[in-house]
């Protein structure tokens, strides 16, 4: 099972986390304009 889960966890957490902070390092005026 944990290993199923992490087939399909890397696309969930990518999303969660590696994404973001990815989107962060690459988009920080997008990220603040969002915010602001």
């Amino acid at each position: 099972m944990a290993r199923h889960a992490i087939t399909q966890a890397p696309s969930l957490f990518a999303a969660a986390g590696g994404d973001i902070e990815v989107s962060f390092e690459f988009f920080p005026p997008k990220t603040e304009a969002m915010e602001a």
